[in-house]
């Protein structure tokens, strides 16, 4: 079952983009993957940074 790990962000993200596409730029393919992707690098670092910082507190 590595292999779900291992695709697990991929799929999110094709998930999310199309999701994002069709929910905030239902006419604009290209401006939708690229808002989409911002988005997602963005929640992804926000996520990162906090559980770094927590990990740091706790030790």
């Amino acid at each position: 079952m590595a292999y779900k790990k291992k695709y697990s962000a991929l799929i999110s993200n094709i998930f999310g983009i199309a999701l994002c596409i069709l929910y905030m730029s239902p006419g604009e393919i290209l401006k939708g993957i690229l808002l989409c992707t911002e988005l997602g690098l963005g929640a992804s670092g926000l996520y990162s940074t906090t559980k770094n910082t927590v990990e740091a507190v706790k030790k």
